[in-house]
């Protein structure tokens, strides 16, 4: 499931001390459309850690009005079933915010919900705000001054109607679909900043697998460059199922960067394509490697469970040369291997972290050439701690390519050494 937000784009401001409320939220909105225009001139790393929870009543509800009522209830309670944690660089692309790994050479062209598996929402770097100012909010209606943080703010409310809203949800078993929301936004009237926005989607359903989605942004100036920005520092996610499960999303950015003039935004699309040539052409004249040769491999640096995150690279060597049939060489022991985390979940019951590993190239002759392997033994790391598998599973991205790591244990290292077995397979 995941909940996609259209990007409208549009035009700047600044808000004073002693404005009124009406003139605060019309500069606001300039100012916001302003920062849209160069929006796509910046990235940052955005790291999503999420916690799935059960209700503790077996008892299905009979409708999503009757769990929202039966949640206010005092007593109503959930227990922590699991948690995960993706790390991703995110941008700005032509219509949409974009996605790539964290570190990955280009953004591809893909959905969140392509990277980031289960309850996941786009739009909370740049496209909400631009979304909402840029059209989708006809009027904020003034509700008086509140404080935070003891600071003095001003608090408007909003809604917006099927009709005119660019928010949609979308899972595996529903059709895109346009939804109507609601909210608050908190403005500084001294710095002319927003400082919080809370938004709801209205009248969710059985059928879209989703009962309530609420967010709640904390914004602050980041300096980028040579320029300030307005950022969330902090979004906080709640979706709630019908199925009494509940996922609660924390959401942080950090490393944002600019795109200087000789830097390039690199596409997943055949006009990216580089022509082979050269060292690399050459490099990949010796790796010619046939399908079930064994590779084994071991850490250079430790996993640590506890900062870990699908998305994160590693890097490894083989702990054996890779020989053909005919016992040639083909990769020397120790030639630099490198992949990517695939995944990184803990379970509660039983306590155990799960981990799994991709292996994507090896360097042979000063290139880093693509190497296509598969576990040796499907479904298993080779953990000699003979973690219990948990009960259930929580959502993640296909791994048929990676190799699984279980423990025992809600905190777990992998150290530098640990051996994975793979083997090669056919292009």
């Amino acid at each position: 499931m995941a909940f996609g937000l259209v990007l409208l784009l549009g035009v700047a401001g600044l808000a004073g001390a002693d404005r009124a409320p009406d003139e605060v939220i019309a500069r606001l909105r300039e100012r916001i459309l302003d920062e849209a225009a160069r929006i796509p001139n910046y990235t940052c790393v955005q790291t999503i850690d999420r916690q799935f929870y059960a209700a503790v009543s077996p008892r299905p509800p009979s409708s999503c009005a009757a769990l929202s009522a039966e949640r206010k209830i005092p007593g109503y309670r959930i227990a922590l079933y699991g948690s995960d944690r993706f790390r991703l660089d995110v941008g700005v692309g032509k219509a949409r915010e974009v996605y790539s790994w964290a570190g990955a050479e280009r953004f591809e062209e893909r959905d969140l919900n392509d990277l980031v598996p289960g309850p996941a929402s786009t739009g909370s770097f740049a496209s909400l705000l631009h979304m909402m100012f840029g059209g989708d909010v006809a009027e904020f209606l003034y509700h008086g001054a509140q404080t935070l943080d003891r600071r003095r703010l001003l608090a408007y409310s909003f809604r917006v109607p099927v009709s005119q809203s660019n928010y949609f949800l979308r899972n595996a078993r529903a059709a895109l679909k346009a939804m109507a929301y609601h909210g608050t936004i908190l403005v500084d009237p001294e710095t002319g900043d927003l400082m919080r926005l809370d938004v709801q989607i209205d009248d969710a359903e059985p059928a879209s697998n989703l009962c309530e989605f609420d967010a709640s942004l904390d914004y602050a100036r980041m300096r980028i460059g040579a320029g300030e920005f307005l950022l969330p520092k902090t979004t906080r996610q709640t979706f709630v199922m019908p199925t009494r499960w509940e996922t609660e999303n924390t959401v942080a950015f950090s490393a944002c960067r600019e795109y200087r003039a000789d830097s390039i935004l690199k596409y997943d699309d055949a006009a990216s394509a580089q022509p082979a040539g050269g060292k690399d052409a050459a490099a990949r004249e010796l790796l010619k490697v046939p399908p079930g040769l064994r590779v084994s491999v071991e850490l250079t640096a430790a996993i640590d469970s506890a900062t870990a995150a699908a998305g994160d690279a590693y890097a490894g060597r083989l702990a054996e040369p890779l020989l053909d049939q005919s016992k040639n060489t083909l990769a020397p022991r120790g030639a630099i291997v490198r992949g990517r985390i695939m995944s990184v979940q803990s379970y509660r019951y039983p306590s155990s972290v799960r981990i799994a590993l991709a292996l994507e190239t090896v360097e042979i002759g000063g290139a880093a050439l693509p190497f296509r392997v598969v576990p040796k033994r499907a479904g298993s790391g080779g953990d000699s701690q003979g973690a219990r598998r948990p009960q259930g599973e929580l959502p993640h991205s296909s791994e048929a390519d990676c190799v699984l790591i279980e423990l025992s244990g809600d905190h777990r290292v992998i150290r530098p050494g640990y051996r994975a077995e793979w083997v090669t397979a056919a292009d």
